[in-house]
């Protein structure tokens, strides 16, 4: 009996030597299992929302093994607007930022794999807007009627980018014209005022395939401009007296078809300049001086002027 049971409990102890080498095989195989099916990857790209034609769009996504686990160091190639770019995931994940023309956008990233991991890609699609942008004008200085106002503004995105070498339609009044943005962004019009008193100025940009429309207003004052009336030639000679000379304004600007007071002697009457400014008046003198000076009462254009006295003899 006794060696019935020793016999039993060595049998025992074999069978359980050969389950430990079992075991041991199985955890083998196990491991070795693990390691080939765990060379799967799954590569993703993030969801890209409010996409803005010609503004930066960041491109994210992640690379991970079967387990879910992030995969740093590994190179990711994008291609986008139809060029391969090379990305590495940093502890797994990846960025890249690049901007678009509007309408439907595809990018598609490409894992090549490695001796231990499989090579994974990804696709996404999504719609690029029309971007917003903002025209502005910077104040604008007085200036009088017939002289140069300067206008000066910027054109920029939403992101207070610039928008270079494009056309803002800028109106003064209703006149149009164009100004050409630089580099920065930054546009510039000289034109010459024809109103006194408040100009309105619209700045606007009709959009584009990229770029929604804008515009903007302003306002500016314009005074009256001085005048400069000339008596540039007088003549006093036997009871007749004649002056001529030229209407215009500190600009240089010539007045013509306008009337212009001539006094002489107390007595005043107009005289209408010709299309050059010019004008002449000629009247009977019976004393044997004369004392004359010229003049103009104002408009909305201009401001009154009254000239020097003059005083001369026969």
């Amino acid at each position: 009996q006794e060696t019935t049971i020793d016999t039993l409990n060595q049998t025992v102890q074999e069978q359980q030597e050969s389950i430990n080498q079992l075991n041991e095989k199985i955890d083998a195989i196990t491991k070795i299992l693990e390691e080939l099916t765990n060379k799967e990857t799954t590569l993703t790209i993030d969801e890209i929302e409010d996409a803005r034609a010609s503004t930066p769009i960041t491109i994210s996504g992640k690379l991970v093994d079967r387990a879910g686990k992030l995969i740093p160091d590994q190179t990711i190639t994008l291609t986008v607007n139809g060029e391969d770019k090379t990305v590495t995931t940093a502890n797994g994940k990846f960025e890249y930022t690049a901007t678009f023309t509007t309408g439907e956008q595809t990018v598609t990233a490409n894992y090549a794999g490695t001796a231990n991991y499989d090579a994974s890609n990804a696709t996404i699609t999504f719609n690029v807007e029309k971007a917003d942008c903002v025209v502005t004008i910077d104040e604008i200085t007085p200036v009088k009627f017939g002289e140069n106002v300067t206008i000066i503004g910027t054109f920029m995105n939403v992101n207070g980018k610039a928008i270079a070498n494009s056309n803002v339609k800028v109106q003064i009044n209703g006149q149009v014209y164009y100004a050409k943005t630089n580099s920065k962004g930054i546009w510039t019009l000289s034109a010459k005022v024809t109103k006194a008193g408040e100009n309105t100025v619209t700045a606007a940009y009709g959009g584009s395939a990229n770029y929604n429309s804008y515009s903007t207003d302003a306002t500016f004052t314009a005074d009256k401009q001085d005048l400069d009336i000339t008596v540039d030639d007088v003549s006093f000679t036997e009871n007749n007296f004649t002056l001529s000379g030229v209407f215009k304004d500190k600009t240089g600007k010539v007045v013509k078809n306008t009337k212009v007071r001539v006094y002489v002697n107390g007595k005043n009457e107009y005289v209408m300049s010709d299309d050059s400014g010019k004008f002449t008046y000629s009247t009977a003198v019976t004393k044997n001086t004369v004392t004359y000076y010229v003049a103009y009462g104002g408009s909305a254009s201009y401001n009154a002027f009254t000239g020097a006295k003059t005083t001369i003899s026969a």
